[in-house]
């Protein structure tokens, strides 16, 4: 929305963004073209992140919702439940995401991860990613899976979600 804001009142966006790394743009050209046909945004992926743990409950299975971040590039979506699970949509022909496509279409799920994964490294402050639950116990699980790191299943060793020795909110303060 602030580099919307920006141009709308008629400032240079550019050097905001490169000064501060915001990753928006301004989409004030949609507004006078909302299906885009002159082609004045040109950006087709979007991503999200919310780091947090919450007691609302998942509509699919009643527990409370874990860590979620997410990529939209053309017309695939592509959720990441920090719990352990991999959701892919084709959000054109599905706009509701009643049809998971991660177990059939494996290669865009893994393209769309590992993306979604490298803007998170490089975008978000490691303080906002999940650390792994030291306490945390299969066999104590509320859902009706198990706990996977998909970081170290797709990314490997070296990318898996951090250990809370290696989390830096979890570090003594002198």
């Amino acid at each position: 929305m602030f580099p919307t804001l920006l141009d709308l009142a008629g400032y240079d966006v550019t050097p905001y963004i490169e000064l501060g790394g915001i990753d928006g743009r301004s989409f004030k050209g949609l507004l006078r073209d909302p299906e885009n046909r002159h082609q004045s945004y040109a950006r087709d992926t979007f991503f999200w992140h919310y780091p947090f743990n919450v007691i609302v409950k998942h509509p699919d299975d009643g527990v409370a919702l874990a860590p979620h971040s997410a990529i939209r590039q053309g017309d695939y979506k592509l959720i990441h439940d920090w719990s352990g699970r991999l959701l892919l949509y084709n959000i054109v022909q599905d706009p509701f995401e009643k049809q998971d496509l991660s177990e059939t279409m494996p290669d865009k799920t893994r393209a769309l991860f590992v993306r979604l994964h490298d803007w998170l490294d490089t975008q978000v402050d490691v303080k906002y990613h999940p650390a792994l639950n030291p306490n945390y116990r299969a066999e104590k699980e509320a859902r009706s899976r198990p706990f996977i790191d998909l970081r170290a299943k797709y990314l490997g060793p070296t990318r898996a979600i951090r250990s809370p020795q290696s989390d830096p909110r979890l570090k003594p303060k002198p």
